[in-house]
């Protein structure tokens, strides 16, 4: 992850449990955060599919990635179509933005 990621790397979440962090989403900073999330989801989740993988370039500096995941978050099963967007500077990624289109 470090190789591809920069110094000052963001993943701007879909969501998140504080209304502080409203309307945009939990914003984790850093490679550090981004491995305690994957941890937390990794133990949490469960059952998880991840289907349909797209990935495109989007001129010099986006990468975009489309799928749908699904699984059962905290005894909840959810299903959503996502969009991860990958703003990229000096060939590094310096943020993730996710967005969730939940299916009902």
């Amino acid at each position: 992850m470090l190789a591809v990621t920069s110094h000052d790397f963001q993943w701007h979440q879909h969501m998140s449990d504080s209304v502080d962090d409203s309307p945009n989403g939990h914003v984790l900073k850093g490679i550090d955060e981004l491995l305690e999330e994957l941890t937390r989801s990794g133990k949490q989740w469960q059952q998880t599919r991840y289907q349909g993988l797209q990935e495109r370039v989007a001129g010099d500096d986006l990468l975009v990635q489309i799928f749908t995941i699904s699984g059962i978050d905290s005894g909840t099963p959810f299903h959503a179509k996502v969009v991860d967007l990958y703003p990229v500077r000096n060939k590094l990624i310096i943020r993730k933005d996710t967005y969730w289109k939940y299916v009902r």
